[in-house]
């Protein structure tokens, strides 16, 4: 199992977000044939693409750190 982690990502703007990362799903993309990069890298884009969506970040956004 893949530990759940986070993003802190800021815009350009100086909006700052936190995004959720569960290792769930990375195991599921995984189990349906992904590699490890390519789980981790779906899923945070996922994650981003919602956050433009919801209006907590523009697309301009960068990652800060990781928890």
């Amino acid at each position: 199992m893949f530990k759940d982690y986070a993003m802190v990502m800021q815009d350009s703007a100086g909006r700052i977000a936190t995004l959720y990362i569960t290792g769930a799903s990375i195991a599921d993309a995984i189990a349906a044939g992904a590699t490890e990069s390519q789980a981790r890298e779906s899923a945070e884009s996922n994650a981003f693409a919602n956050a433009i969506a919801e209006g907590l970040l523009g697309d301009n956004a960068w990652i800060e750190t990781y928890l």
